[in-house]
């Protein structure tokens, strides 16, 4: 028991931390793809006030 305890902590973890990922990237596009028209207009007016 106490060797296939670490064993089975280990296989949660990996999977946590897989879904953890798939969440933060599926966040991660889909503030992109929101944010993206947003996005250019603030680079333009920074690019205008840069210059």
């Amino acid at each position: 028991m106490p060797q296939m305890f670490p064993m089975n902590w280990i296989l949660i973890s990996i999977s946590t931390t897989m879904i953890l990922i798939m969440i933060m990237t599926m966040v991660y596009f889909n503030t992109n793809i929101k944010f993206s028209s947003q996005k250019t207009q603030w680079d333009s007016t920074s690019y205008n006030f840069k210059w």
